[in-house]
């Protein structure tokens, strides 16, 4: 369904996030005197803000109590999950159910778009790929899951659109992108998709219409799932991109060494492999990509280096919200002792191949916190880990920094990567790595 369809249609946007509030002002933008009801779960701030018409209605409601079943069509912002038994309901009684993202696609059939996922890596991907087709002086839009809705992007025309995807936008979205790149599978966001096998089916959404898929061949699941595709290019072997601990390869060719890199860590490599595959499937040489590469600044809450003012370093890895990708930030940080802060929002999901790696590899200290954090506590007890500084449980993230600074070396480094969502506590793994950056900002402050 496209905007244009969806004038005179009795419309609720559900969700009054970033995506929710894009879609009612493309649609303020094509039918300014068209009302419509957005309806959220939880209450907001300045809720008459959000809305753009005099009749428009905020509905702040749980959805069996919002008669989803009387309107035309349902527009679900990613934190709504299309699976749900009112939405469900709803799309058996005729109700169109789409998204911000499938609007966009819909209305932009012949843009040349990459679009990158997995469940750990797309949002860095993505800006590598977008950074390295600048250098090779296209014009490149990125957006989507990264913290630009597409409904909110410019209409002018450019080269590239580069989209980090998530799986909740990647659901019953019905699209054919230039390129898919899937980058990983962890089990995530189960309770959102009903399990894991709809979470796979929902990632591989993204390849089976892409006129190639880019996939990850040391992943095992992704690599078996994609098997079939008539056009596939791996990377991750051994006559094409890959990485280990020393460089980036192509075939048994070192094509720089991780060292002179801005990124850390074997999967950051892995997801340079994944950029590189990419360009090279769209023509860019590899000497440009190669000689642009050092200059790539890494995202903020990535393994991001904050200075701080007691001599001890601190890196700000609040993305890591899975165990794979906490254990990933830990093995990216070797040869230092270090206080890793974990826990956050409890999911119920697996950690065994963390407390399996620590129980062996065991950092200077690691402090729990948050709502999981005494069954994270509890686990790694239960697994034997011993770390030399000892192992500790705190209630909220102040009290845990403060924590890690005192059991944390001077020639040691303070890990935030919790390997858990970021609320109750926060809004989102943003707003927690902001405030972990601003404990450490006021170590300078005191030092001064």
């Amino acid at each position: 369904m496209r905007l244009a369809d969806l004038k005179g249609k009795n419309i609720a946007i559900l969700g009054l996030g970033r995506e929710g509030r894009a879609a009612r002002n493309a649609l303020f933008s094509a039918f300014p005197e068209q009302a419509c009801k957005l309806i959220n779960e939880t209450p907001v701030e300045n809720v008459r803000a959000l809305a753009r018409h005099t009749l428009d209605h905020v509905v702040i409601s749980s959805l069996d109590q919002a008669h989803l079943d009387e309107y035309d069509v349902l527009i679900l912002s990613p934190g709504f999950s299309r699976y749900r038994d009112e939405i469900s309901d709803a799309a058996r009684a005729g109700v169109h159910i789409t998204s911000g993202t499938q609007i966009w696609f819909s209305d932009n059939p012949d843009a040349h778009c990459i679009c990158v996922s997995g469940t750990k890596g797309k949002s860095t991907t993505a800006s590598l790929v977008a950074f390295l087709l600048e250098a090779a002086g296209n014009s490149v839009l990125l957006a989507g899951n990264i913290g630009k809705p597409l409904l909110d992007c410019s209409p002018e025309p450019v080269d590239f659109h580069v989209m980090e995807l998530s799986s909740f936008q990647l659901a019953g979205l019905d699209f054919t992108p230039d390129i898919g790149v899937l980058l990983s599978f962890f089990p995530e966001h189960l309770a959102w998709h009903g399990g894991v096998e709809q979470y796979l089916d929902d990632k591989l959404n993204l390849v089976r219409s892409a006129k190639t898929a880019v996939v990850n061949a040391t992943d095992p699941v992704l690599s078996d799932a994609t098997q079939n595709l008539v056009e596939r290019q791996l990377f991750n072997t051994a006559d094409g991109y890959h990485a280990d601990g020393a460089g980036i390869y192509f075939g048994d060719h070192m094509l720089t060494p991780t060292a002179g890199l801005p990124l850390r860590g074997v999967h950051n490599a892995v997801n340079i492999c994944a950029a590189l595959t990419v360009t090279k499937q769209l023509g860019v040489d590899r000497e440009v990509a190669l000689r642009a590469l050092p200059s790539f600044q890494s995202l903020p809450h990535r393994l991001q280096d904050l200075p701080g003012g007691d001599g001890i370093q601190y890196v700000n890895d609040s993305i890591a919200t899975t165990p794979f990708a906490a254990l990933a930030a830990l093995k990216a940080l070797p040869g230092r002792p270090v206080t890793q802060l974990l826990g956050g929002f409890e999911r119920g999901v697996d950690w065994s191949n963390y407390l399996s790696y620590v129980a062996e590899n065991s950092p200077n200290a690691l402090v729990c916190m948050g709502q999981n954090g005494p069954r994270i506590y509890r686990d790694l007890q239960n697994a034997g880990v011993a770390p030399f500084s000892g192992l500790y449980l705190c209630d909220r993230l102040p009290e845990a920094f403060e924590q890690a600074r005192k059991v944390t070396p001077a020639d040691g480094l303070v890990l935030l990567s919790p390997g858990a969502a970021s609320f109750p506590e926060f809004t989102d793994f943003e707003q927690r790595g902001a405030l972990f950056a601003e404990l450490v900002s006021q170590l300078g402050d005191a030092g001064e």
